[in-house]
């Protein structure tokens, strides 16, 4: 199995004073279906650069989640890192917005993208997902390909053009059971073919 980093989101927990790691528990069963092995990494960069200095990895995954100066310092980073280092890397929903930001598009607050299920275009095929954010976008630039797109527009899967990084913005962890779309996407994505 490959072993890929894999970011968490950081979540304050004010009735212990406490602020904390957290990985939704299904992206160990949805990365083992798909052959992958998770080294998750701490929201702290001094910690987390460390370890991927000490550890190859073959590919990064950004996951889902809340946003926080600290994990956005480590996405930055990891961005940063797998062009440098020529891996892939897949962003979700959190992860993808990340992406987007980081090559330059602006976010905006949408409506209408919480739901369990949303029908949605994947290379102009209706296609259904779930779906969990407040913030996306109609537009991209030249160095970021949109490969799917909801009913209103709002950019729901993009490519780099030269690199291998991807972004979606559904959760394939919480699928149940895994579709196998998904676990194709995977694999393609940190495998190089389909298992």
């Amino acid at each position: 199995m490959k072993l890929i980093a894999i970011t968490q989101r950081s979540d304050n927990i004010h009735a212990r004073d406490e602020t904390r790691d957290a990985l939704d528990q299904r992206w160990w069963l949805f990365l083992n279906a798909c052959g992958l092995t998770p080294l998750i990494l701490p929201n702290e960069l001094t910690h987390a650069s460390d370890l991927l200095s000490k550890i190859n990895v073959e590919g990064v995954l950004l996951t889902g989640g809340s946003h926080s100066p600290t994990r956005e310092s480590i996405e930055n980073y990891l961005l940063d890192f797998v062009q440098q280092q020529q891996l892939p890397l897949l962003g979700v929903c959190h992860g993808m917005q990340q992406i987007q930001k980081f090559f330059g598009i602006s976010l905006e607050k949408i409506s209408h993208h919480v739901c369990a299920e949303q029908e949605i275009f994947i290379h102009n095929k209706l296609t259904i997902v779930n779906s969990y954010h407040d913030y996306g976008t109609t537009v991209t630039n030249p160095l970021l390909t949109v490969w799917a797109r909801a009913h209103d527009g709002i950019v729901k899967a993009i490519k780099h053009d030269t690199l291998p990084i991807f972004g979606i913005m559904w959760h394939p962890e919480r699928m149940m059971p895994f579709a196998q779309q998904d676990i194709e996407l995977m694999q393609n994505i940190f495998l190089g073919s389909k298992k």
